[in-house]
């Protein structure tokens, strides 16, 4: 039962936004976007796998990081996903809901962690509940759209001075994207520099949680054999995640970076929605920029500042793309809200026209975006059928692992020629 004073919170506009916000995250989730890109069912696959018979589909019991397609794939978001298909099987809408419940915790997150700031939390709240990225984001299961839920609850439990819980989830966030790597040292750094001590008891709760992934990479790097630590596994990659994003063109990236904010595309149309983009086209861009000048004024939201120059210092060594810097989008949106606080003059007017952008929204995202983006989530699209075959067919990992046969055994991306299964044989051409 709800207490009244519950109730009465719910009864408020944040409420309000809050149950739309958590309406746009689950209805039809398995329509828009229609059909399943090959990472969502490669980490769909992994969790049945790991569910039914404790090991991958590369014959690894309980690998920190899966070999996937060669060159590895996180493993947190298949961790996350075991429960859900225990109880629903796997489908498309058990690979789904759990970035769809992040995205509905978010809200409640920001809810709860800025509630201190009575002025700017509904238009904080305003901001993340309607923003394109976090709707989309919150639609699919990417397992890389789940190192920014991480970052914020990193943040949450940061700001409220419960260090250890912070220490555990941001020494997670590294097995839920590579790009980690970069963001959650700096971060943690700039906030020890910011108050001017290092809670070493948390550190080391940090370490011990993160250190088997950190073995892992490093033994990547030396071109270590795969190794078994208890029941999990630590795997040999065809490749190291970082070949695959690192870049040391500072020039280059740092001009994708501008790209991606200004233009709020980056050309795949499964990243953003057309007229919309990621955070509400220009006026949002400007909107972000103006709440980082206030905020930087009367120096509030200072965690949240750090978290950003953290995601855009990264963004200098990373060949990005929306997903690469997804990072950066919880700041934003948080500092995007602070903006619209900031001006007393719009942020009725701009608090009236959230129904009107959002059906627009609600209306490009269904009847223009999902019917482009369901020809790229298909098999045909993908090059790595297979894939597609052990989701659908439910085939034995061990079964699959003894018998497959690659094109290119050594490559970042292998492409499978064929297997045997419940006595068929699968046969692909590239």
């Amino acid at each position: 039962m709800l207490s009244s004073k519950r109730l009465k919170r719910l009864l408020t506009p944040a409420g309000f936004c809050i149950l739309a916000g958590v309406l746009l995250r689950v209805l039809f989730l398995t329509r828009f976007p229609p059909g399943l890109n090959q990472d969502e069912v490669s980490a769909g696959y992994e969790a049945w796998a790991l569910l039914n018979f404790g090991i991958d589909r590369n014959d690894f019991s309980f690998p920190v990081l899966f070999q996937s397609w060669g060159s590895g794939q996180n493993v947190l978001y298949s961790y996350l996903c075991i429960p859900f298909v225990a109880v629903f099987g796997l489908t498309a809408f058990a690979i789904r809901l759990p970035m769809a419940l992040c995205g509905c915790a978010s809200l409640f997150i920001v809810w709860h962690g800025w509630k201190d700031n009575k002025t700017a939390i509904c238009y904080m709240i305003t901001a993340i509940c309607f923003s394109p990225w976090a709707i989309m984001a919150s639609r699919w299961g990417l397992e890389s759209n789940l190192f920014p839920f991480c970052l914020l609850l990193g943040l949450y439990f940061t700001k409220r001075g419960k260090l250890y819980a912070a220490a555990v989830v941001f020494a997670l966030s590294l097995y839920s994207y590579g790009t980690a790597f970069m963001v959650v040292p700096l971060f943690l750094l700039g906030y020890c520099l910011y108050s001017r001590r290092l809670p070493w008891r948390a550190a080391l709760v940090f370490a011990v949680v993160a250190f088997p992934l950190v073995f892992c990479q490093i033994r990547n790097v030396l071109g270590l054999d795969t190794l078994k630590l208890l029941c999990f596994t630590l795997p040999k990659l065809t490749e190291t995640r970082q070949v695959s994003t690192l870049s040391f063109d500072f020039a280059g990236n740092a001009l994708k970076l501008l790209r991606v904010l200004t233009n709020q595309s980056d050309g795949l149309p499964w990243n953003s929605v057309p007229y919309f983009g990621l955070f509400w086209s220009v006026p949002g861009f400007l909107l972000l920029c103006f709440g980082v000048a206030r905020s930087v004024l009367r120096r509030a939201n200072i965690l949240t500042l750090i978290l950003l120059a953290s995601g855009l210092v990264s963004a200098l060594f990373i060949d990005g793309n929306i997903n690469r810097l997804n990072m950066l989008m919880i700041p934003i949106i948080l500092l995007q809200g602070y903006g619209l606080s900031e001006l007393p003059k719009f942020r009725k007017a701009a608090l009236c026209a959230v129904p009107v952008l959002c059906a627009g929204f609600i209306y490009v995202y269904a009847a223009i975006s999902a019917p482009d983006i369901a020809k790229y989530f298909t098999r045909d699209y993908a090059h790595q059928e297979y894939i597609y075959d052990l989701f659908e067919e439910k085939i034995s990992p061990l079964e699959f692992s003894q018998t497959v046969t690659y094109l290119n055994p050594g490559g970042a991306f292998r492409y499978v020629t064929g297997f045997t299964a419940n006595g068929k044989e699968y046969h692909y051409a590239y």
